[in-house]
């Protein structure tokens, strides 16, 4: 979605904001000067304001031609305000227009679309944009769409705009737009091209009639597809030079008033044509100038040709208007629509020979139809209080300076052109001397690289043999590691069981030494108890008693020997 700033003079501005209902008039016309757009235009500012509305006409920043076009073009056109669109926010200084940046405008009765032939992916997009900026701004508001030629494959965008926008007219210029849009479900409303009753009304004011003569109307910009002037323009001037009836008597016409350098109407033409023009002899008429110079009611000299050579669609209408037999070049699908439409069928030499003069009464039949519908519109719209607030651009693109139409010149293009030339060229030559420079300090750099890349293979070598003994270091330094663990392991092992050894050692030695204490204590016992029995023995009682003891073994059937008698005794003692 575009997004637009609009601006305006200070008495366009207090139209805008006053709530006396007013029309938004988008179109063909964004003040750049062609011929047939602004026919187009003031025929449909009249069309309204008959209806006691005002009309806010739309036109570019980019087409204001000098710092008074502002007021200029407001009295010119007849027109009650004018807003000025940009793409940009606009940086204006006091030798720029004076025109103020709108936020507001009030009393919005309808937009009206007005016609020309822009519908096509040249300038659909942009006409439709402008137009969709006001009507996402407005509720439930009237739209009108009138006088368009849609180019194929353009229909499809046109068709998304009416079903978002839902115009409450959608009128088309010819029958191939008509069947575009029948065909894809939408059935448009007729009402032929919206120039038409200003150029009846130029028909009187300029006395031209069937006679002796050529008119001729050039433009090879490049949306005509005319730019090969030898063998498509040169060579059909040729054969009208050529022709004994268009030799003499030659009017050619100028149909922009344009000074953008991309535009080649008749005298651009004919400068770029050089010696492929012909023609020596020739009347030259502004047809803008005289749209717009209303102290001349009509031209003094009459004008004559028994037929036309155009590469204008309105040009071409309105000498046909005029009764007055016109061929209209066409070199694209864009023109031959055109041409279909205002009956152009003869080829050039077949019209040479027999000019055939096309017949609108049908077309202006269904124009008078048409006018009458739109009318009805106009007078019935209800007394409205509403308003549309624009955003100030603060969070937009950058602000841009202003630039009068066709600025900068060609000249002041080719200056800076130039300029940057220069500024290269001086940059290229320093980058030059910088190169050179490095050059030779990359061959002092290649040598030492060179003398480095040989002191560095040696070095490498004997980096590859460090590199060799300081693995095998670290193959011994691991297997010794390896060696380190086992034999710590085995420590380990040693030292584990040398600490049982002890501990066992350690209790022997304690359990050994009970044992001595109790042979000791027992050899102390044995030493007594053996003094004892010698005591005993040495005793009369037991000498006496002895052979009784003996008789007392006996009966107990003891007859062990006495030695072992005297072990049980002492056994039983312990």
């Amino acid at each position: 979605m575009n997004n637009f700033y609009l601006y305006a003079d200070k008495e366009s501005l207090e139209v805008l904001s006053s709530a006396s209902p007013k029309i938004i008039a988008v179109g063909g016309d964004f003040g750049y000067g062609n011929f047939g757009d602004i026919l187009q235009h003031i025929g449909t500012l009249k069309s309204i304001q008959k209806n006691g509305l005002k009309v806010a006409s739309v036109m570019t920043s980019s087409a204001i031609s000098h710092k008074d076009f502002p007021s200029w073009a407001r009295l010119a056109y007849q027109t009650d305000a004018i807003l000025f669109i940009s793409d940009y926010p606009l940086l204006l200084s006091k030798e720029d227009p004076e025109i103020t940046l709108v936020l507001e405008i009030r009393g919005i009765a309808g937009i009206t679309l007005y016609g020309g032939g822009f519908l096509n992916e040249k300038w659909g997009n942009h006409a439709l944009s402008v137009v969709e900026h006001f009507l996402r701004r407005t509720n439930n508001i009237p739209y009108w769409v009138s006088g368009q030629q849609i180019t194929k494959p353009f229909e499809k965008r046109v068709i998304e705009h009416i079903n978002e926008f839902k115009p409450s007219l959608f009128a088309v210029r010819d029958e191939q737009s008509l069947h575009a849009l029948s065909n894809i479900g939408f059935e448009a409303d007729y009402s032929f091209d919206d120039a038409t009753e200003e150029l009846l009304k130029l028909c009187g004011r300029i006395p031209a009639r069937r006679g002796d003569g050529l008119f001729i109307h050039l433009n090879s910009s490049d949306y005509t597809a005319n730019a090969s002037l030898q063998d498509g323009l040169g060579s059909e001037l040729a054969r009208l030079a050529g022709n004994g009836r268009g030799h003499r008597n030659v009017t050619v016409f100028q149909a922009f008033r344009d000074t953008r350098i991309d535009v080649f109407d008749t005298m651009e033409t004919i400068k770029q044509l050089d010696h492929l023009f012909p023609f020596s002899d020739v009347r030259l008429i502004q047809l803008v100038n005289l749209l717009f110079d209303r102290s001349a009611v009509a031209l003094e000299q009459l004008l004559e040709a028994n037929f036309g050579y155009s590469c204008s669609y309105h040009v071409t209408l309105w000498l046909q208007l005029a009764g007055i037999p016109c061929w209209l070049r066409s070199s694209n699908p864009f023109y031959d629509q055109k041409s279909r439409a205002l009956q152009v069928s003869q080829s050039l030499d077949e019209f040479i020979r027999s000019p055939r003069l096309a017949d609108h009464g049908l077309n202006l039949e269904r124009r008078a139809a048409w006018n009458e519908k739109f009318q009805q519109h106009l007078s019935s719209i209800e007394p409205v209080d509403n308003f549309i607030r624009f955003q100030e651009p603060a969070d937009g693109p950058a602000p841009w300076p202003f630039f009068y139409e066709g600025k900068p010149s060609l000249q002041e293009k080719l200056d800076d052109a130039i300029e940057v030339q220069t500024w290269h060229r001086e940059r290229a030559e320093a980058a030059e001397k910088q190169l050179a420079a490095l050059n030779i300090r990359v061959d002092t750099l290649s040598t030492e690289l060179a003398n480095a890349s040989q002191a560095g293979q040696a070095e490498r070598e004997r980096a590859d043999a460090a590199e060799r003994a300081r693995g095998e270091l670290e193959g011994r330094v691991l297997a010794l590691t390896v060696r380190l663990t086992e034999v710590g392991n085995l420590v380990h092992n040693q030292r584990a069981q040398l600490d049982v050894v002890e501990y066992e050692t350690h209790a022997h030695a304690q359990a050994n030494q009970e044992l001595q204490r109790q042979v000791v204590e027992l050899q102390g016992q044995l030493q007594a108890l053996t003094s004892q029995l010698h005591q005993i023995l040495r005793t009369w009682s037991w000498r006496i008693t002895r052979g009784f003891r003996g008789v007392a073994r006996v009966l107990r059937g003891d007859f062990a020997p006495a030695k072992t008698v005297m072990r049980r005794f002492f056994k039983e003692r312990n």
